[in-house]
């Protein structure tokens, strides 16, 4: 039996984010950008978010979070894609002092749901329940009818416990169908909510959806807050440890283990390379019109050259005329040209990370070219090359970008199979990156893993216009583990595009022929 989805043919390019351009460029710590809004700001967003009714995702990220996507590459792809992460630790605060660029103040959940509650309540939102214990949440919701007798409560719902992939997702969305709140509250722990949300978020279809972890257990009292002076202080995690010793204190150590390390990392790789110099240089970017900025045959794309400066730091990052050309620009492609770029700190990061963002989201891509030792380096500690497709030159950027019509001397496509040998076919559409690689991830490994040894798989790539390195590692990690199992996986139908990617990548052999390999 042949089994077809398209997990991604929805919504492949993330939904553009007009509001995101006004704010500052985010602080990028060990992989997490953090937006530099305040509690008020952040409100606001959400009212913006609402009145769109378009789906967003909102993530309170503290210190856990910096340790988990160490180990966790999936939850670092969601947080770069997800549309505002507010700094949810003291902490962290002051982290971003010591990286140059400080966070204005920390936005905690805890904090932010019953603001939340006093919004809802003003404008008429209905917010949906999602999670946590049976109890816990009736309790909370009895206090929270108590406390805000005029919130508009569109449901609650505390499913079974089980794993992510074992979860009943259909159950739980068609029940949110049936709601249509505005407002999701999602209980399940970091960073099984996020993953949720991050699945299930344009299914859904909710304006806003945030992970709120223990807030309802706060409300419900089942847990206390610790008093106002240690929230201050940033002595909030040990209040917590006091509650509870033998689930947290483990927890707490691993990640001052991880994170402290880390920072430090971060801010050596930095003052290595001048951090506190603070010289900023731009590189005045050439005309529009000039030959080596814009390649406007008729057969192809229209590309946009933006050339980096020497310093991409906090002050270039925030440079609007060196980025808001290149942001406004009509062109499918954008090289970021980054060969004269000695030095990038952690907001320039976050700029390059939400600009290659917004690129995507207006239907392009953003090549990063060129980039020096000291670029990659910074993106390698953070753990953020993969979310970029990197060239060696300008030229080779350009060389990336598909062109219409049949390219001389292609590699011949692999045919699929005759229909009756296949056993599952996946399909591939559009833009497949590390914005939404983690439902097809997902499916992916839960398909290989339900298949028996001998089955044949296809993946069908033939309308992918776009990959990123995200996007080949995880092709990489289904065909060796499709190898583990016995199982023959093939990647039919990839466009000139794609293969040149591979190519730049050396995996093309790999992925597109080897053992097993479908004749064209």
């Amino acid at each position: 039996m042949v089994a077809y989805s398209s997990v991604n043919s929805a919504r492949s390019i993330p939904i553009p984010r007009e509001w995101a351009r006004d704010l500052p460029p985010p602080v990028v710590m060990m992989g997490v950008p953090f937006d530099q809004v305040t509690t008020p700001q952040a409100l606001g967003l959400i009212e913006e978010m609402i009145a769109s009714s378009r789906p967003h995702m909102l993530a309170t990220a503290n210190v856990d979070f910096l340790a988990q996507v160490q180990v966790d590459a999936s939850l670092r792809e969601i947080l770069l894609n997800t549309d505002l992460v507010v700094c949810d630790g003291t902490p962290l605060v002051w982290l971003s002092r010591w990286l140059g660029d400080p966070l204005p103040e920390r936005v905690a959940g805890s904090d932010m749901v019953p603001l939340l509650f006093n919004l809802a309540s003003e404008k008429g939102y209905r917010v949906y329940f999602l999670g946590g214990r049976e109890e816990v949440m009736q309790l909370g919701l009895k206090n929270i009818r108590r406390r805000w007798p005029e919130l508009k409560i569109a449901g609650a719902w505390s499913p079974p416990f089980s794993s992510l992939e074992k979860m009943d997702h259909e159950g739980i969305l068609r029940r949110l169908h049936e709601a249509a709140p505005d407002i999701l509250l999602v209980s399940f722990g970091c960073p099984k909510q996020e993953k949720w949300i991050a699945m299930n978020l344009h299914k859904a279809g909710i304006p806003v959806s945030v992970g709120v972890g223990a807030s309802i257990d706060f409300i419900a009292g089942t847990y206390k807050r610790a008093p106002m002076w240690m929230r201050k202080v940033g002595l909030e995690w040990f209040f917590r440890i006091l509650q509870e010793p033998k689930r947290l204190a483990g927890r707490y150590w691993r990640d001052i283990c991880i994170v402290g390390p880390g920072i430090l990392r971060q801010l050596w790789q930095m003052r290595g390379r001048g951090f506190f110099q603070r010289r900023h240089v731009v590189i005045p970017r050439p005309a529009q019109e000039s030959p080596e900025t814009t390649v406007s045959e008729p057969a192809a794309p229209l590309v946009e050259l933006l050339r980096l400066p020497e310093r991409l730091d906090a002050l270039s990052a925030r440079e609007t005329e060196l980025w808001t050309a290149a942001e406004n620009t009509p062109h499918d492609w954008i090289i970021a040209d980054a060969s004269e770029t000695q030095f990038i700190d952690s907001t320039g990061t976050g700029k390059l990370v939400r600009f290659a963002r917004g690129c995507r989201e207006r239907g392009g891509q953003c090549i990063l070219a060129a980039p020096g030792p000291s670029v990659l380096q910074t993106l390698a500690l953070m753990r953020l090359k993969e979310y970029f497709v990197i060239a060696e030159s300008v030229e080779e950027a350009l060389r990336l970008v598909p062109q219409t019509g049949v390219q001389a001397g292609a590699v011949p496509v692999p045919a699929p199979p005759e229909s009756e040998t296949i056993d599952h076919i996946l399909e591939w559409k559009e833009a497949v990156s590390a914005a939404n690689i983690t439902p097809l991830e997902t499916e992916g490994f839960e398909m290989l893993e339900n298949l028996p040894a001998g089955s044949t798989v296809i993946i069908n790539m033939e309308t992918v216009r776009f990959i990123d390195s995200a996007a080949v590692g995880l092709m990489l990690r289904l065909q060796r583990r499709a190898r583990q199992r016995h199982i023959n996986l093939f990647f039919v139908k990839a466009s000139d595009m794609v293969r040149r990617v591979l190519s730049l990548l050396r995996v093309e052999n790999y992925l597109l022929t080897g053992p097993g390999e479908v004749a064209a």
